[in-house]
């Protein structure tokens, strides 16, 4: 579990992480042990999709994106590759 309460999700091999959290302008996030292509996806609570990028996997990805132009709360992030889902909870302050 991370110091933020926070936990890494890892399925199959493959972990996903996100900071910071809570963000302010952008967070990063970290997919590792992936193999294929990977989607990054965030919607918001009530499940309306406001992000989506598609990215070749090739063991490690990194990703910075702009949260800037959001309202402040809660939003979740949902990375998929190859069938696997794994989601995770942010907070987004101002």
């Amino acid at each position: 579990m991370l110091p933020n309460g926070i936990e890494n999700i890892t399925d199959n091999g493959w972990a996903v992480n996100i900071y910071p959290n809570p963000a302010n302008n952008n967070i990063s996030v970290e997919v590792t042990g992936s193999t294929d292509a990977v989607e990054i996806g965030i919607f918001d609570i009530s499940g309306r999709n406001l992000y989506t990028h598609q990215q070749a996997g090739n063991g490690e990805i990194t990703r910075q994106i702009d949260v800037s132009s959001f309202a402040a709360g809660v939003y979740v992030l949902r990375v998929k590759e190859n069938g696997l889902l794994a989601q995770k909870k942010f907070i987004v302050i101002h």
